[in-house]
């Protein structure tokens, strides 16, 4: 499977995301053959540390993003301060920060282009944090067939995000950071097989949208 055809989950994060995230990755296998990117809202001269802290709890590549780097699957990316960060075929942009009524959306941003670029091959995740970016993003990936998976607001250190997700009506699973990453690895053995004939994947429940999942 080429860079083009696989999966890209996308990770949005704010205030109280670093433990979900730890959590996140010290629970994945680091061959899913999905690339994952975290998105998080860091001020424009703010030094970021994420990708060396997210390296301790993974033995895939992880590397803060420079526009032009292909997209490659098992590796992690973390977009820079200051930056918005968008996938155009198969390598990342960057590209200075839009403001919406002065607040920047850069997980927004990143989901409406990856939906675009990835359709159903896209995959929202959204953890703890503050505010409402992500909201437009979430109705990007749904219109193009893919996946939001949303941590249960009772389990975010910060649950304005999760909230805000839940409130589009759009997410496919709501529930404990653990549970999502069991859903997104079913998906992902879907989506990631190299074998030529893969198992169909059974739909998600939609009664999933509770707190938990039964």
């Amino acid at each position: 499977m080429n860079s083009q055809a696989c999966v890209v989950v996308g990770i949005g994060a704010s205030a109280g995301g670093l433990s979900a995230l730890q959590t996140f990755f010290r629970r994945s296998r680091p061959d899913t053959g999905a690339a994952f990117v975290i998105v998080q809202h860091l001020a424009p001269l703010h030094s970021s540390l994420l990708a060396e802290i997210i390296a301790r709890d993974t033995v895939m590549p992880t590397a803060q993003v420079v526009s032009g780097m292909p997209i490659a699957q098992n590796h992690v990316y973390i977009i820079p301060p200051g930056n918005y960060l968008t996938v155009r075929g198969d390598v990342f942009e960057l590209s200075e920060p839009v403001l919406e009524n002065g607040v920047r959306m850069p997980i927004d941003a990143f989901w409406t282009s990856l939906a675009t670029e990835r359709g159903e091959r896209a995959v929202a995740v959204v953890l703890s944090g503050n505010g409402a970016d992500g909201t437009l993003g979430i109705r990007a990936v749904k219109s193009r067939g893919g996946l939001v998976l949303v941590q249960s607001p009772d389990t975010a250190e910060f649950d304005s995000m999760p909230q805000h997700a839940i409130a589009t009506g759009l997410t496919d699973v709501v529930c404990d950071v653990e549970r999502i990453v069991d859903y997104l690895d079913k998906f992902l053995r879907h989506f990631c097989s190299e074998m030529p004939t893969a198992s169909p994947l059974s739909p998600l429940p939609r009664k999933a949208m509770s707190y938990g999942i039964s």
